[in-house]
């Protein structure tokens, strides 16, 4: 899958700060342990992908950049790899469940969740998340309330949430959340992508996202 703006968003956004121990959950080509790294030179990141080409990918996008002594490249699936504790888990997950699928098997397993159901990577997630650590994840505005439940299921609260417009027109189509174990007040947030024109992009998005494009 190519880079994405949903992927872009969800990098630049997640915050980082004094988050060392990060785990990329479903890393593609590599994009958010990427920017993670450009962002914290403190972060050490393992990023996990279970198909194969895309891992390889990876590694080799991860041993082109400055941050190839940072950042571990593992192709298993999450539920394979859950034996250690992190500060931040960043996933930007297969969220199409039910719908229909196209010819290719690879873009199938990185858009639908029959590997990883938002069940299984909030269930996996409580075990593998350090005592004040945060969950990171996008995903589409429809999906509140299973969140919610599954939240509420495991002892989980949201503690910053940002709602993605992409026109001034549209209603949110997509969510940022910040998830931990503990509770807090819930920041709230909104951005706009694009003012009303095709890649005319609102300067909260410039300013958000500047850093990681060329």
């Amino acid at each position: 899958m190519k880079v994405g703006t949903d992927g872009v968003i969800l990098g630049a956004w997640a915050r980082i700060s004094g988050n060392e121990k990060v785990l990329d959950v479903g890393t593609g080509t590599g994009l958010l342990a990427l920017m993670i790294a450009q962002r914290s030179a403190s972060a050490h990141i393992d990023a996990i992908e279970i198909d194969e080409t895309a891992a390889l990918q990876a590694k080799s996008n991860v041993a082109n950049s400055p941050f190839f002594d940072r950042i571990k490249i593992y192709h298993r699936s999450f539920q394979e790899h859950i034996s250690k504790k992190y500060d931040l888990i960043i996933c930007n997950p297969p969220f199409f469940s039910a719908s229909l699928k196209s010819e290719s098997d690879q873009r199938n397993m990185a858009r639908h969740d029959d590997l990883l159901p938002l069940e299984s990577l909030i269930g996996g997630v409580k075990n593998c998340l350090s005592a004040e650590g945060s969950l990171c994840i996008i995903l589409p505005a429809q999906n509140e309330t299973r969140l919610n439940a599954l939240l509420e299921e495991n002892e989980f609260y949201i503690n910053r949430m940002l709602k993605i417009y992409p026109t001034p027109e549209k209603e949110a189509s997509r969510y940022c959340y910040e998830i931990s174990a503990i509770r807090k007040e819930m920041e709230t947030e909104d951005l706009l992508i694009e003012t009303g024109k095709r890649h005319h992009y609102s300067q909260e998005y410039r300013v958000l996202t500047d850093p990681f494009y060329l």
